[in-house]
């Protein structure tokens, strides 16, 4: 087996986006997936996932939101999760943030819009398989209040 001569990057952009809209309380992996990045036939680099409220209108959480990482064959059988933080309520206005939450592979950090951090142990970016799902899930959604866009920065491997 020939040993890589030069770095390896990211060679096309596959950045996943996703809307939340449905809450998933377990933590093995049952449940609804919602997928928000397919890797492709190389494999690839995932650097950070965000949530963020998304709501039509002003609206503190139904409370604090649990939002979990997982990766996963195509089939959704054999999920793993990678990693978990919460979301604290806060009320989005016309000058404030709503509530969010920042997955960050490269820094090895969790932080959401309270300022909690955490470090999550993950540091350098999370290299995915070929073909393997990144999918994202939330503990709870009691109505449109808890409606979250996910949003990532990910780039598939090239030859």
């Amino acid at each position: 087996m020939a040993l890589n001569q030069q770095p390896v990057f990211a060679g096309t952009a596959n950045s996943g986006k996703a809307v939340i809209a449905a809450a998933n309380t377990a933590r093995d992996g049952s449940g609804t997936l919602v997928t928000l990045i397919t890797a492709g036939v190389n494999g690839g680099r995932l650097d950070w996932i965000k949530w963020t409220s998304a709501q039509a209108t002003a609206a503190a959480l139904s409370g604090s939101i649990v939002a979990r990482i997982w990766i996963t064959d195509a089939a959704f059988a054999n999920p793993a999760l990678l990693c978990e933080g919460v979301i604290t309520s806060l009320t989005a206005s016309n000058t404030a943030i709503g509530a969010n939450g920042v997955f960050d592979f490269v820094n090895g950090i969790y932080f959401n819009s309270t300022g909690v951090i955490t470090n999550i142990g993950i540091n350098g970016g999370v290299i995915i398989d070929p073909s393997k799902l990144v999918c994202v899930t939330q503990s709870v959604y009691a109505g449109v209040q808890d409606r979250m866009s996910i949003t990532s920065k990910y780039g598939d491997f090239t030859k």
